[in-house]
């Protein structure tokens, strides 16, 4: 034991130096931050086990608590520098990773869908009632991905083309799934079938391998009940829950499930993912006879916020879209009507409705982006930021009061064209040797 002890630190001593000493002056401080990383871990019986991490992108994320820890062990000034032991992530692109997309047949769904496969993606869609929907993204995905790969082919016999190439490959769609998210075992059963589809191969799923995981749950699936609260059943509140039961009972079952599946898969803190929820502004602020929606939104969001800290020592976050006004094939014939449309982009900052790609890409950035949980991301043209209050012309820019040593002429009250000086604000100056306190509580004489 003795033997291996002094030949370990023998080891720890030499890496280091070999490390300097090849090293330039531009770049030893980086080199001694490495080195000392190595020192480190050798001391502990690993030799250059965090070290070699570092080269790693797939496992950045399992090294981030110790690059913390290997910051405390020396001095820099320069952070920069300290940053190159943990390669950047690479935005936008889920390459290599799996998504369960809910309400996938058409609107928000299918745009998210294919923005995901576009940034390499595999893709499983879901639908309740439009199976032909379903089926019609599930084909254009695959004939995106199936052209790209004969593109490449063919290119793949010039080596200065195919060396040049840079784009990532598209994902491809794995296959489509039925559930009814109104009963809570259609959701436990799709989402049984998902798993087994994608890692064990199954009827109707498509490149099935063991190693195969869901890295991503989007829970865009819902309903929008328009309904005066009074209207509902009396007995048995019908409406109301049947809202709860598709918005709000069915994500969480998912994300349950979803949790437990991506913790004990790998990657990550002893596991890894991320779950997006799709909300809606309903969810901070509704109108009448929207009660029942914008209730299971804004409880939608609660679970977001909740389970982002929850699920955090698991490598799994959570995060929410919340779009606006966002017309979809369900509300095509509705804003075809350019009385609609004129009635809602006035309340809209931006000056526009929404586009299902502008939610596509901000889901993107909420799936890619690692360091966001927790987020409850608005998407609304600026509608939520003026509080739906009326709109109001512009007023006019006031003239300056100059300051108080500068001589000026008193005008009436109001300061007539040019702006003036009200003499009535000499009422409202402390005496001279007032108190601080005296200044700041004084109240104005009424005149």
């Amino acid at each position: 034991m003795a033997v291996m002890a002094i030949r370990r630190r023998s080891l720890g001593v030499l890496i280091p130096c070999i490390l300097l000493l090849h090293a330039g002056a531009f770049e030893a401080r980086r080199s001694a931050a490495f080195a000392f990383s190595v020192v480190r871990n050798t001391r502990g019986g690993m030799i250059g086990g965090d070290f070699m991490t570092r080269g790693s992108t797939s496992a950045a994320a399992a090294s981030d608590d110790d690059d913390d820890d290997d910051h405390e062990h020396y001095d820099d000034d320069d952070e920069d520098d300290d940053a190159v032991a943990t390669p950047s992530p690479r935005y936008f692109d889920l390459s290599g990773k799996t998504a369960l997309i809910t309400g996938s047949s058409g609107g928000i769904g299918k745009s998210i869908a294919l923005t995901f496969a576009n940034a390499g993606c595999d893709v499983i869609l879901h639908y309740n009632e439009r199976r032909d929907g379903a089926l019609s993204t599930y084909g254009e995905i695959n004939r995106r991905y199936r052209r790209y790969k004969r593109d490449v082919g063919s290119s793949s016999s010039s080596s200065s083309s195919s060396s040049s190439r840079t784009t990532s490959s598209p994902g491809m769609c794995l296959g489509v799934v039925c559930a009814d998210f109104r009963d809570s075992r259609s959701v436990d059963a799709m989402f049984d079938a998902v798993v087994e589809g994608i890692s064990r191969g199954k009827e109707g799923f498509r490149d099935a391998h063991p190693r195969r995981r869901l890295d991503v749950l989007v829970n865009n699936a819902g309903i929008v009940t328009k309904l005066a609260m009074e209207d509902d059943d009396d007995e048995t509140l019908a409406s109301y829950h049947e809202t709860m039961a598709v918005n709000l009972h069915a994500p969480l079952r998912l994300m349950r499930r979803a949790h437990r599946h991506m913790k004990g898969s790998g990657g990550g803190r002893g596991g890894g993912g991320v779950i997006i929820n799709n909300t809606s502004v309903h969810g901070t602020r509704s109108v009448e006879y929207m009660t029942s929606y914008a209730a299971s939104k804004a409880a939608l969001e609660s679970l977001t916020r909740g389970l982002a800290i929850e699920y955090a020592p698991d490598g799994v976050r959570v995060n929410a879209i919340a779009p606006g006004v966002v017309p979809v094939e369900r509300t095509a014939s509705m804003f075809s009507d350019r009385n609609v449309v004129d009635m809602w982009t006035p309340r809209i900052p931006l000056g526009r409705l929404g586009t299902v790609e502008d939610v596509a890409h901000a889901t993107l950035l909420l799936a890619t982006n690692e360091w966001m949980t927790g987020t409850v991301l608005t998407l609304d043209g600026g509608m939520m930021a003026r509080a739906n209050m009326p709109i109001r012309p512009r007023p006019a820019i006031p003239h300056p009061t100059p300051p108080p040593s500068q001589p000026r002429s008193k005008v009436p009250a109001g300061g007539g064209e040019s702006g003036g000086y009200d003499d009535r604000l000499d009422s409202c100056r402390p005496e001279k040797g007032s108190s601080l306190r005296d200044v700041l509580f004084e109240v104005p004489s009424a005149t």
